[in-house]
């Protein structure tokens, strides 16, 4: 979407490196990813290419991790 600002979260990335992936990803595709349902189903296959990349034990450890905490 021209116009849109969004935040990376490594500052040695440049902030137009986000958008030329999308881009390039929506190129490749034929799909635009920057849709939800798009962008959803694009976040559910990368998990499952690492879920049989890493094993299960390793992904769980990961999202435990990643998870928030509760105080």
């Amino acid at each position: 979407m021209p116009g849109r600002v969004f935040a990376v979260a490594d500052p040695r990335v440049h902030r137009n490196t986000p958008l030329h992936r999308l881009t390039k990803i929506e190129e490749l595709s034929g799909r635009r990813v920057r849709e939800p349902p798009t962008a959803m189903a694009l976040y559910l296959a990368c998990l499952a290419d690492a879920l049989q990349a890493t094993g299960r034990r390793q992904l769980v450890t990961d999202s435990a991790r990643l998870a928030p905490t509760r105080r």
